[in-house]
């Protein structure tokens, strides 16, 4: 035992403590370190792979959606100053040729989101029913997107057999689009993508 205990043993064990403590462990550490960054490297460039596997199909999802924006475009309103005062014009025309009289009009909403604008009116009326029905259906059946919210009516027969008069209110809803919308919306995207 006295001589695992010796100074010269000693002395060669604090050595063998001091090197391992202040040049092993730090090696170790830095080692570690430097694993751990090549793990996070790996990482980004599996990402970045799947990116550049996956780009075809992004475009072909891209050139999807764009045809569809197109399309629906065909289905809004072109964004103009004068697109309340049109509307309003419209409905009190096709209301008119059906003997319904629009007695007020009132827009209750006009929000922008983008390039998308959504406006409400309220529309009180009054006429024949026969005329009411045959207005809402060419309010529906526009190619143009006119959604009828809410819709509130009261009906009085005047005699068998007619369907007598109505009188009422309701909420269309109708949607515009900027004409430069699409076209704004590919020059951000490519410019995103060349930088």
């Amino acid at each position: 035992m006295a001589l695992i205990l010796s100074r010269n043993n000693l002395l060669i064990l604090m050595a063998v403590l001091v090197t391992a403590r202040f040049i092993l462990l730090p090696l170790f550490d830095w080692q570690e370190g430097r694993v751990a960054a090549i793990e996070v490297k790996a990482r980004q460039v599996n990402k970045v792979s799947a990116l550049i596997a996956s780009a075809k199909a992004n475009e072909m999802l891209s050139a999807g959606i764009k045809g569809k924006i197109s399309r629906l475009r065909g289905s809004l309103f072109p964004e103009s100053e004068s697109i309340k005062l049109s509307m309003q014009q419209s409905i009190r025309k096709i209301l008119a040729d059906n003997n319904v009289t629009m007695t007020s009009f009132e827009w209750s909403f006009d929000e922008y989101e983008g390039p998308l604008r959504t406006l409400k009116a309220t529309i009180l009326f009054n006429g024949t029913t026969e005329g009411m029905i045959r207005s809402l259906v060419l309010l529906r059946s526009s190619q143009k997107v006119i959604k009828i919210a809410e819709w509130r009516q009261r009906f009085t027969q005047s005699k068998p057999g007619d369907l007598g008069t109505t009188r009422g209110s309701m909420v269309v809803e109708f949607y515009t689009i900027a004409a430069d919308a699409a076209v704004s919306q590919n020059a951000n995207s490519e410019a995103d993508g060349n930088e």
